[in-house]
Order: structure tokens, then C-alpha cells, then sequence
């Protein structure tokens, strides 16, 4: 069984809140994972701890993984021609998916360094990959050759379009399943967006929560439990949706304006953001919020200076990314690793 929290009191993913907030030396260690001043995209998070993503060059995107404090540059594995790559997702087997610039926006699955490249639409005219499970299916969005988008699952060269709610006009696809589940949602001529889930290539609403209109779903776990965002009539929430239901997930009680959920793993624990003027990285467990930023141990050197205003992935051992911005340097947003300190 996982445990996320300490080995002592706090034995397990469902641990209290209380037993969460009594840890007034917290459980996280922070690691940068590029602290330099450029862009970073981080795009997925595996369970060996391993990250893949997107950082900024002198001579554009380039993708790069990151683990145990090494960053590596995989730009020139995936095509050393070509100034632009892009890592979206990461799989266990630490295969990885995104996009490169060819001719055109090229999606490709890298597997054992041997890049295999994605084809859609007999008339593609670019097609991009954001994520893949462990048995090697991709997720994305192509183009036809009048620029018409197309959201698609891709499995061992066989593609199955992912078509919108009926009445609807497009789709986008966040996330999968190792069961081929995808999540994401489903936009109307007017922009009305919808969380949908497709199972077996058909699209299920999954809703909106009372007092919203409109919804997005961005992840899913092997429980096939799915986490988003619920909006409308000025307001927006975090929602948990399982078993046909969706349910609200509170907001922290000092800052419940508003919430939105990026990331669920396996046990249910979801990561994400919850806000007024500020926005603080929020981990919720069993349905109670917890601010991040209270989980770093305190002796952390860079407690003081850290703070951190979302939280975009989790894995199956409690590893977590977030966002936050260090005071010694204020102007960037970086991408931390947080890991619980042994």
C-alpha cells in the first residue's frame, strides 16, 4: 500500500486531517527542477518519480526529463534536426509522447530511444500527442487539411476519433487510463464546455455541479474516478466525480473563493489549487483540504522562501509537483518536486 504520509502516526493516503495539520515539521522535501531563469512546462509525472516536460532555449522548446535531481535534454534523441520538441507525457516504462516540428507538428512515442511517429487522418496536417498510459496508448489532437481539429486515441497504429457530445462541435483530451478511459471535454458552436469521458470511443457527460454550467474534466485513475473543474455563474469549483456522481471538493477555509482540481492518483488523493486573490497549492484527502505549503518539513532550506500556488500532479507513492515562486527571485514561476523526506 502507498504510504504518503509518516510511517508513524500518519500511516496511509487516508489519513486524517487532523493527523495532516498536527505535523508542524511537515513531510515534504522541495527540489527545483530546473531553478534557472526560463519557461517550464511540466507535463507528466510518473510513479518511479520521474518528470517529463518542456523548458525554453535560446533555439526554442526543447523536451527534457528530469529524476533524482538530474535533468537531461532529450531534444536530439527525439529528432537532432529539428529546434523544436515538446515532452507532454511519461508512462512507468518511462516512454514518453509530445510533439516535434518537422514539416509540420509531428506527435511521436519515444520507446527505448526509438522514436515512433503518430498518424491520424489520411489528410493530416499536424498532429500533436499529450499523454500516454503504460500500455503504450496516445492521446491528442490532429488537423485535417482545412485545419479542422480531431481529438484521438491512438493504440499500436490503430486510431479511434474521439467525437463530441452529440450537438457539440469540437473535443479536447486531457488524460487516460491504462484502461483506455480518456477524460476532457466537449465544446459547443457557442463555447459551451462539457466534462466528458469516453469509454470505448463513445462520449458519457459527466455533468457540472449545482449552481455551474459548465465543466472540465483533467484526469483519471485506474479506478476510472475523475477530477476537474466545475464553472459558471461566476463561480468555479474542484470536483471529484466516481460512480456517476459528481461532488464538490472544499475550497481551504482561508482561501475558498475558488478551486480547481489538476491531478488524482490511485488512492484518491487529488492535487491542485484553491484561491481568493492568491492561489496556495492544495492537496485534498478523503474530501478535506490541506495547503501544501504546510506539508514542508520546516527545517526545508528553502521553506523560508517558497511558496507554492498549485499543485499540477501526484503519483501513486505521494511524489508531488507544484508551482510556486521562491522571494529571493519572485518574477518566475518554477516547478518544484516534493518528496516525502526520509
Amino acid at each position: 500500500m502507498m504510504r504518503l504520509f509518516t510511517r508513524t502516526t500518519c500511516t496511509g493516503v487516508l489519513a486524517s486531517l487532523a493527523c495532516l495539520s498536527a505535523q508542524a515539521s511537515g513531510i515534504y522535501s522541495l527540489t527545483p527542477i530546473l531553478d534557472e531563469p526560463t519557461s517550464v512546462t511540466v507535463g507528466e509525472l510518473n510513479d518511479q518519480g520521474e518528470v517529463a516536460g518542456t523548458y525554453d532555449t535560446q533555439t526554442g522548446p526543447h523536451a527534457f526529463t528530469w529524476k533524482d535531481g538530474q535533468f537531461t535534454d532529450v531534444s536530439a534523441t527525439i529528432d537532432p534536426a529539428t529546434p523544436f520538441t515538446e515532452a507532454d507525457g511519461i508512462n512507468n516504462q518511462g516512454d514518453l509522447t509530445g510533439t516535434y516540428l518537422s514539416t509540420s507538428f509531428q506527435g511521436y512515442l519515444l520507446k527505448d530511444g526509438l522514436r515512433t511517429d503518430l498518424h491520424v487522418l489520411a489528410d493530416e496536417s499536424a498532429v500533436f500527442a499529450w499523454r500516454v498510459n503504460d500500455v503504450d496508448q496516445v492521446i491528442g489532437t490532429a488537423y485535417d487539411a482545412g485545419y479542422n481539429e480531431h481529438a484521438y486515441l491512438w493504440d499500436n497504429g490503430q486510431v479511434s476519433l474521439l467525437n463530441p457530445l452529440p450537438g457539440d462541435t469540437r473535443t479536447t483530451v486531457n488524460n487516460l487510463n491504462d484502461g483506455g478511459i480518456v477524460v476532457g471535454e466537449s465544446d459547443s458552436e457557442t463555447g459551451r464546455r462539457q466534462a466528458v469521458l469516453w469509454r470505448h470511443g463513445k462520449p458519457v457527460n459527466l455533468g457540472a455541479l449545482p449552481g455551474t454550467t459548465e465543466s472540465i474534466a483533467y484526469d483519471i485513475n485506474k479506478r476510472n474516478h475523475v477530477v476537474g473543474l466545475s464553472f459558471g455563474f461566476g463561480t468555479s469549483n474542484a470536483f471529484l466525480w466516481r460512480d456517476g456522481s459528481m461532488t464538490a471538493l472544499p475550497g481551504l477555509a482561508s482561501s475558498a473563493d475558488w478551486s480547481s482540481a489538476a491531478s488524482i492518483n490511485d488512492w484518491d488523493v487529488v492535487v491542485g489549487r484553491t484561491g481568493n486573490q492568491d492561489s496556495i497549492a492544495t492537496v485534498w484527502v478523503k474530501g478535506k483540504a490541506v495547503d501544501l505549503n504546510r506539508l514542508v518539513r520546516s527545517d526545508d532550506p528553502l521553506k523560508p522562501y517558497v511558496t507554492l500556488s498549485d499543485a499540477v500532479l501526484i503519483n501513486n507513492v505521494g511524489d508531488i509537483v507544484a508551482r510556486g515562486r521562491d522571494s529571493r527571485n519572485p518574477n518566475f514561476l518554477i516547478p518544484y518536486f516534493l518528496t516525502r523526506a526520509h
